[in-house]
């Protein structure tokens, strides 16, 4: 047997209570599920996905910033003559590791602006399609903003 109770909104707290106390006090054989249950579990299994989806972020994270070391370091090893070259016509070997962050950081910049680009792109496509439908859209610019800030 199926039963639908429609409580007014605001009162779904009000009339689960009363279920509670008045209807399973005396059958604990019946299954009583409502809205608010409902939500609680969708609220969990939403969650879970934040869960999941924070998790390979950081995990991605950590993978690119090894990557970009490893990119920095190869650069530096194969451009070794180059840099001993410029040491002997007189850059001092601070004006060649400001040369080398100052090209690190432009390579980050770019690297931040196209990720931020191309991630409010994909979102924004995957809210449209539907496929996040329970997720909300919020094209975050902080990146690119702090690219711009730090490049100026």
């Amino acid at each position: 047997m199926y039963a639908a109770i429609d409580a007014k909104k605001g009162e779904d707290k009000q009339v689960k209570e009363y279920i509670d106390k008045n209807v399973l006090k005396e059958n604990d054989m019946i299954n009583v599920s409502s809205v608010l249950d409902m939500k609680a579990s969708f609220r969990r299994f939403v969650g879970k996905y934040y869960m999941i989806g924070g998790f390979l972020v950081v995990i991605l994270a950590f993978i690119c910033i090894m990557n970009f070391f490893n990119t920095t370091t190869t650069s530096v090893i194969s451009r070794k003559k180059e840099l001993a070259l410029l040491e002997v016509v007189g850059m001092t070997k601070k004006q060649i590791s400001k040369m080398l962050i100052a090209e690190d950081s432009y390579i980050w910049e770019m690297h931040l602006l196209l990720q931020s680009y191309w991630l409010c792109l994909v979102q924004k496509r995957f809210y449209q399609i539907r496929l996040l439908r329970y997720f909300s859209f919020n094209c975050i610019l902080q990146s690119c903003r702090a690219c711009l800030w730090f490049r100026y």
